[in-house]
């Protein structure tokens, strides 16, 4: 059985990875990642989403192995039929897996040639690219006041 969402097509927005000089005693790295989704204002069907993913240092005495931002963009197709309610997070959800897995994979590839070795990215729990609920990001708030 096929998803509901499907890809149509990808693309990388921005690649770029540098070697850092490295420490053999220190080792890890600081990841960051970012989503935005658009839905067709003629076609609700058809969504865009990018999502963008940037290496740094772990801390100030801790450089990472390799240092550098990649961006993916997508366009994806939702089943018509699919419920409109739940939409925005079966494109968040889907849209997000997708392109971290084809960054993670394009920087598998390109650090596996390069001076300090493969870096392996985390895989990461795909609910993270779902869009924060304002019930949400007041306990997040209330958290960081504490």
């Amino acid at each position: 059985m096929q998803s509901p969402i499907q890809l149509i097509n990808r693309t990388f927005l921005n690649i770029e990875l540098h070697p850092q000089v490295q420490d053999a005693d220190v080792c890890g790295f600081g990841l960051s990642h970012m989503i935005s989704v658009d839905q067709n204002d003629d076609d609700p069907t058809l969504w865009r989403a990018t999502v963008g993913v940037r290496i740094e240092d772990k801390a100030e005495n801790q450089p990472a192995p390799y240092v550098g931002e990649i961006r993916s963009a997508g366009h994806f197709k939702l089943d018509p039929d699919f419920s409109e309610v739940k939409a925005v997070d079966m494109v968040h959800l889907n849209a997000g897996a997708i392109l971290y897995g084809a960054i993670r994979e394009l920087i598998l590839s390109l650090t596996s040639q390069s001076v300090h070795g493969e870096l392996v990215l985390p895989t990461l729990d795909a609910r993270c690219f779902l869009p924060k609920r304002e019930d949400e990001e007041d306990s997040t708030e209330d958290e960081d006041k504490n």
